[in-house]
C-alpha cells in the first residue's frame, strides 16, 4: 500500500507556495492561522485546500466540483499540484505532478522510482487519471471516504442515526 510523503503546491487555491513532508505513524495536525481577514482566527485559511490537493494530484478532479481555473490562485494562470507516494514493500516511489492550466487541459505526469512514465504521455488526462488510480489500486471514492477526513465527510457515530449506523 502506499503512503502519502510530500506534498508541493503552487497557486493552488489560497496558496501560494506550499510543501509538507508527511511523516508516517503520526498524526498530523493542521491549524490554520487566517492572515488576510481580521476577526476571523482560521477560517479561510486553506487547510481544507490541502486535502484538495492531494484528492486534485491523485485523481485530477475536484473535491468541491471546481472547475480548474477555479483551483487557481487568483491573477495565476497556472498551478501545480505535486506528491510523492511510496510503497516500501514493492520499493516503488510514484511522484505524481499535475499542471492545472486556466485555459487549456490539465497536464499530468508519473514518475516510478524517479522516470517518467513516458507510455502515458500521449493518453488523454482523463485516461492517465485512470491509469494511476489501477496503479495505486484504489477508487476516487474510496479516497474522498475513507482517506481523505474532512468535517464534509465526517459524522459522528453516537450522534447518527439508526440507518445512518448501518451505512
Amino acid at each position: 500500500m502506499y503512503s502519502l510523503k510530500n506534498i508541493k503546491a503552487e497557486d493552488f487555491l489560497s496558496h501560494q507556495k506550499t510543501d509538507i513532508e508527511v511523516k508516517q505513524r503520526e498524526t498530523t495536525l493542521i491549524y490554520g492561522k487566517n492572515l488576510t481577514d481580521r476577526g476571523v482566527e482560521s477560517n479561510g485559511s486553506g487547510k481544507s485546500c490541502i486535502l484538495e490537493m492531494v484528492y486534485v494530484g491523485i485523481t485530477g478532479n475536484s473535491l468541491r466540483k471546481a472547475k480548474n481555473k477555479e483551483l487557481i490562485r487568483n491573477g495565476q494562470d497556472t498551478a501545480l499540484v505535486s506528491l510523492v507516494l511510496e510503497n516500501p514493500v514493492i520499493g516503488m516511489t510514484l511522484r505524481i505532478e499535475r499542471i492545472i492550466h486556466a485555459k487549456k487541459a490539465t497536464s499530468v505526469k508519473l514518475f516510478e522510482n524517479g522516470e517518467l512514465r513516458e507510455d502515458l504521455e500521449d493518453l488523454k488526462p482523463a485516461e492517465t487519471n485512470k491509469a494511476i488510480l489501477e496503479h495505486l489500486e484504489i477508487s476516487a471514492s474510496d479516497l474522498a471516504n475513507y482517506y481523505l477526513i474532512s468535517k464534509e465527510k465526517y459524522a459522528s457515530l453516537l450522534l447518527s442515526s439508526d440507518t445512518q449506523k448501518k451505512e
